[in-house]
């Protein structure tokens, strides 16, 4: 996690995380607790598992929402936005509240410049 991964190193962990939910739970933990490469990494990981198959992370939903409040990295968000989307865009059941917090977040990404284009534009969604 804490290397240099390009595409193919990314690649190779997601396909192995499919079949196992204990992985990806491990992947995400170190995720929310270490902020930078480690949290970048486990991201790409989440948005890599998540363009293979949309409901595969859908058990972990709530623990995503509570992820993606937690960073301050335009990466993390940038990779962790779309999951986010796709998972109120299926209607899956997510807590209320984290929800609204989410929302209220998006709209802090959007109308701040602090933040890449490209986290405006996945905020926006």
């Amino acid at each position: 996690m804490l290397q240099q991964p390009s595409q193919q190193h990314i690649a190779h962990p997601a396909s192995s995380l499919i079949s196992y939910n204990r992985l990806i739970a491990l992947t995400i933990e170190p995720g929310k607790l270490n902020p930078g490469r480690a949290e970048n990494h486990a991201s790409r990981l989440m948005r890599k598992l998540i363009d293979n198959d949309l409901l595969l992370l859908t058990s972990f939903r709530d623990e995503l929402f509570h992820w993606v409040l937690l960073p301050d990295s335009d990466s993390v968000c940038r990779n962790l936005l779309p999951l986010l989307s796709a998972y109120l865009s299926q209607e899956c059941a997510v807590q209320p509240e984290l929800v609204g917090k989410v929302y209220l977040k998006c709209f802090e990404w959007v109308d701040s410049e602090h933040y890449a284009i490209a986290v405006r534009c996945n905020a926006m969604q």
